[in-house]
């Protein structure tokens, strides 16, 4: 949770806390059992996902599309490149190898659904592994080519001092799980392994993702006690739109 989310919540009074959790749990559980299920927190997550890209696409092709036609050529995006905050630090390297990969036509543009492609990798087989780079390369703080526990931790937005022995001590079997060399860090396939298991899908394992942090009793459901018990899991997950959902229902 970022201090900003941290002072919305601290700054209600328990009963509001409860009400927004409320709010949010309910939208997710469409059979009204009062139970969440691991299809309805999938099915929930590719709703936000699906609403995300529409709102990031419509931000973003206009910034890059400076003359207004139907591509973003390779200037126009060189141009616009410059302007943006290199949060990989690698002189975008990243990026531009992204955007001449997308280019499917080979046109020196990339068209909207190209863009699209661009823009979220991870939906498209061939593109994919730009996603799995980026991903490695934010959790992989000290550029070591390594992802230990803590860099783990920090990416969810949880500092590991914040953890209760409890969590810290499942946080740790499952980051365990995936040290297939049991070196105590995660290599580039590895964390790829648990972040985009090959037989599985995003939404699902975000959903798995929840389950194993917040269904204290292993039914395989999530209650609405166990949700508010977790509000910190749920916020920092994509369930919440990583927090800006719950901030909507404040």
């Amino acid at each position: 949770m970022t201090d900003r989310e941290r002072t919305i919540l601290n700054d209600l009074v328990p009963r509001e806390q409860k009400e927004a959790l409320k709010r949010l749990f309910m939208k997710i559980d469409t059979d009204g059992n009062e139970n969440l299920s691991r299809v309805e927190l999938a099915r929930w997550t590719e709703i936000l996902e699906q609403r995300y890209i529409g709102k990031e696409i419509d931000r973003w092709w206009p910034f890059y599309n400076i003359d207004g036609d139907e591509k973003v050529s390779e200037k126009e995006f060189l141009e616009r490149l410059d302007q943006l905050q290199d949060h990989l630090d690698d002189d975008h390297a990243l990026m531009k190898e992204r955007f001449k990969f997308c280019d499917f036509d080979e046109s020196g543009g990339l068209d909207m659904g190209e863009f699209e492609t661009f823009q979220f990798p991870r939906y498209d087989k061939k593109s994919k592994i730009f996603w799995h780079k980026e991903m490695f390369m934010t959790l992989d703080k000290n550029k070591n080519e390594k992802v230990d526990f803590a860099e783990f931790i920090l990416y969810q937005g949880i500092e590991i001092e914040a953890l209760s022995e409890e969590d810290k001590k499942s946080n740790q079997e499952h980051f365990d799980a995936y040290d297939e060399n049991k070196d105590g860090t995660l290599d580039f396939k590895e964390l790829i392994q648990l972040f985009d298991p090959e037989d599985g899908n995003s939404f699902e394992a975000t959903a798995d993702h929840l389950i194993y942090h917040a269904d204290k009793d292993h039914d395989g459901v999530i209650t609405l006690e166990e949700f508010l018990d977790n509000y910190e899991t749920v916020l920092s997950s994509h369930i919440s739109d990583n927090g800006q959902l719950f901030h909507d229902e404040l």
